[in-house]
């Protein structure tokens, strides 16, 4: 969705790896997330990276695995269906443009 809003092919290159470098770190897969102050922390929630370890955690650690992936999964869909709506929408009004 993001990469959308760009206007050229390098913008796009350019913006969609400092995008996905930035949500890695913040969300917890190049540093373990309770070595990060907490307020980076509560941010990684709001990142796709979090919920999918938030996953994996529950399929491998918790007894009641099916329960646990609900939430991960559910967030995951949701931001997945934003996006794709997202994009689209930008899309759009670039075609009309």
């Amino acid at each position: 969705m993001l990469v959308s809003s760009c206007g050229t092919k390098r913008q796009a290159q350019s913006f969609a790896n400092i995008a996905t470098l930035l949500v890695s770190a913040a969300g917890g897969s190049m540093v373990l997330r309770f070595l990060m102050p907490v307020s980076l922390q509560r941010l990684g929630w709001m990142t796709p990276t979090t919920w999918t370890i938030e996953g994996y955690n529950a399929v491998f650690r918790r007894p009641d695995a099916v329960a646990a992936l609900l939430l991960p999964v559910g967030f995951l869909h949701g931001s997945g269906l934003v996006g794709v709506l997202g994009a689209r929408l930008l899309a759009g009004r670039a075609e009309r443009i």
